[in-house]
């Protein structure tokens, strides 16, 4: 497992029973956003998946699903 994943995940330990239920889907989702900013690569972090499921959702929607934002993002300037 790459530091970046064990970071990520540590991370998510320490704050994932503090959060809603209801909640953790959307702050899984701009935790994995931030270290997409950050520029954590996909093969990096990709460990998270197999580790925990809503982790794992957030990742295949932040980096598996990056080609298709940038669609997105070039069409709305198009």
């Amino acid at each position: 497992m790459t530091s970046e994943s064990k970071l990520i995940l540590e991370l998510w330990e320490l704050v994932r029973h503090d959060i809603p239920a209801s909640s953790r889907a959307s702050v899984a989702h701009s935790m994995m956003a931030l270290f997409y900013e950050y520029g954590f690569e996909a093969r990096d972090v990709a460990d998270v998946v197999e580790e925990d499921q809503v982790l794992g959702k957030a990742y295949f929607e932040v980096f598996e699903g990056e080609d298709d934002q940038e669609l997105e993002d070039d069409d709305y300037y198009n």
